[in-house]
């Protein structure tokens, strides 16, 4: 195999490429189709709240009018290919998995982030400082169990449905499905069906988490003119102005899942989650927003217990490779080039 070139990998993360309508997607698409080379285009958010109580579809967008899930596509030398979600319950079974993954993760009640902000400080020695490293790891480690549930279990998450009479803190359902044998979604809409009929049609459930934590949920299904799939967003109200949207792309080949935290119908932080695999290895594309701040990763296991990350600051800022290695119930992020370090504890 050809050794993997550090330089090439750095540049590769600058050649970035994002959109966020099926439109924009199909368009570029059939561009790349003819032209062998990705031109880095600037990040467009075109996100406007959806009321959870009230989602609404077009057959042409997986989301009208809301977020539809970007993604971004790092070129480099690894051959993985995009893990594709196929049947519509296993796809809502995954965005609540990892959607309470991301919730029991973060201080909700707090800044989620040490952000870092300003300029490159050290843009003539073309070495991140101390500060900087810190952020990339603070905004990685914030979401530490989501991503390695999906390092170690890619989209395969266990559940299994019930039906029945199922009565809820808002409302009785006839279907129950069991996450992971630790929460469960109570929910009327038959996955799988040909209920939609083409056209977007919103649903509510509550998910259970425990005797004691109810979420409410927010869900729409939607056939996909382009790709003929049924889509399934989501959302999980965890406060009463505070909510966790789930949105699902999909073009030829590729596909993303987008995660935004809202606080009173505005965006306060997204997470972007490509899941990749190769030869029964899993990576992960993943891109974060808050408080116009954002960073890249892409990781994969090196060895047992051993990972590498490739990280960029922004999308013209510091790139470079770190390696973290777990340990018990720690976590020891090393940066190869300047040697900083970081041990954090896994909650």
């Amino acid at each position: 195999m050809e050794k993997i070139n550090e330089k090439q990998i750095k540049r590769a993360f600058k050649d970035v490429k994002i959109n966020t309508t099926s439109e924009m997607i199909l368009k570029a698409y059939e561009k790349d189709k003819n032209n062998s080379s990705v031109m880095a285009t600037p990040k467009i958010k075109n996100r406007h709240a959806f009321r959870w109580g009230g989602l609404s579809l077009t057959s042409a967008l997986v989301l009208a009018g809301s977020a539809v899930g970007i993604y971004f596509i790092v070129q480099n030398n690894l051959p993985y290919s995009t893990v594709v979600i196929e049947s519509q319950s296993d796809q809502a079974a995954f965005e609540l998995f990892t959607g309470v993954s991301l919730l029991s993760d973060d201080d909700l009640s707090a800044s989620l982030l040490k952000a870092y902000i300003g300029g490159n400080s050290n843009e003539d020695s073309g070495l991140l400082d101390e500060s900087e490293f810190t952020s990339v790891v603070e905004n990685y480690h914030q979401n530490f169990n989501a991503y390695q549930a999906l390092l170690n279990k890619g989209a395969d998450v266990h559940y299994s449905v019930n039906e029945g009479t199922y009565t809820g803190q808002h409302g009785s359902y006839a279907h129950k499905m069991t996450i992971e044998n630790s929460y469960y979604f109570y929910y009327n809409y038959n996955f799988g069906s040909s209920e939609t009929g083409g056209s977007g049609n919103a649903y509510q459930g509550e998910l259970h988490i425990d005797e004691s934590t109810t979420y409410e949920i927010g869900f729409n299904m939607q056939e996909n003119a382009y790709t003929h799939r049924h889509e399934v967003a989501m959302q999980i109200q965890y406060g009463a102005d505070s909510a966790l949207k789930i949105a699902y792309a999909t073009t030829p080949n590729r596909y993303s899942y987008q995660f935004a935290y809202m606080e009173n119908d505005v965006e306060t932080k997204s997470v972007d989650v490509e899941i990749k695999m190769r030869k029964g290895n899993y990576k992960l594309d993943v891109e974060t927003s808050e408080n116009g701040n954002a960073y890249q990763y892409e990781i994969y296991a090196s060895t047992r217990n051993t990972y590498l990350m490739k990280y960029q600051i922004g999308q013209s800022g510091y790139s470079g490779t770190i390696t973290y290695t777990i340990s018990g119930s720690n976590v020891t992020y090393t940066e190869r080039q300047t040697q900083y370090t970081i041990t954090k504890q896994i909650q």
